[in-house]
């Protein structure tokens, strides 16, 4: 059985007849998106009906995160952050000496510069992903 509804925020309006099987109509009020089409798993679509207690506050989450987390270590943050420096320093200076011995327009050196890129777009991401958390 299909759903048929489209709610805005929490507020299903009408479920009617095609209301999930097993409930009633008040007992429906997720957040419903429009599922026409959708082939349901056994759980005939309750795991599309959310609403916001169903969700553990930030208390909630902190409270099963251990303490120590919550610690800084500036000294191991500085030794990560070191790491990525130079890796993406060493990458970028194989690059550099690379472009003198296999010239990138070549067709044939498409395949060693793709593999570059890879290692290279790998090991950067670690910078990346600090500058977006410094970002927050």
């Amino acid at each position: 059985q299909k759903l048929n509804a489209v709610a805005v925020g929490n507020d299903v309006s009408s479920i009617g007849e095609n209301s999930m099987p097993g409930q009633s109509e008040s007992s429906n009020t997720g957040a419903m998106i429009d599922l026409e089409g959708i082939a349901f798993s056994g759980l005939k679509g309750k795991a599309l009906s959310l609403t916001p207690e169903d969700f553990p506050g930030a208390a909630k989450v902190r409270g099963v995160i251990p303490e120590d987390c919550f610690e800084p270590e500036t000294a191991k943050s500085l030794g990560y952050l070191s790491v990525s420096v130079a890796g993406t320093a060493a990458c970028t200076a194989v690059g550099v000496a690379m472009l003198g011995v296999f010239d990138p327009s070549n067709v044939f050196t498409w395949p060693l510069w793709t593999a570059y890129s890879a290692v290279t777009g790998t090991v950067a991401m670690g910078l990346w992903v600090l500058a977006h958390e410094c970002g927050h």
